[in-house]
């Protein structure tokens, strides 16, 4: 698929069935993917946490506005990202500004 079409398609979930159970295969295959995202200088300053915790899920709603899908979806991957000078280092001199 090229981006246009991607970018045309494109759509956002904002409702789940809090049931639908994820396999441990495909939880694995989500969490290997998203691992291989490229970033600026392929630092990949950044972390994925799988919540699967209830309560944590919950306190983690509260904090997002009270979002229902970070409850009901049947996974949750939170990106934590280092925002440190670890990006700013890796950059080339000439584009740390």
């Amino acid at each position: 698929m090229d981006v246009i079409t991607a970018v045309q398609k494109r759509r956002a979930t904002k409702s789940f069935d809090p049931h639908h159970p994820l396999s441990p295969e495909t939880r694995r295959v989500l969490l290997e993917t998203a691992a291989l995202a490229p970033s600026a200088y392929n630092i990949q300053h950044w972390r994925i946490l799988d919540v699967q915790d209830p309560q944590l899920r919950s306190a983690i709603r509260e904090v997002a506005w009270g979002q229902a899908q970070v409850t009901d979806a049947s996974a949750l991957f939170v990106l934590c990202a280092d925002l440190t000078d670890i990006a700013i280092r890796a950059a080339p001199e000439d584009e740390r500004e």
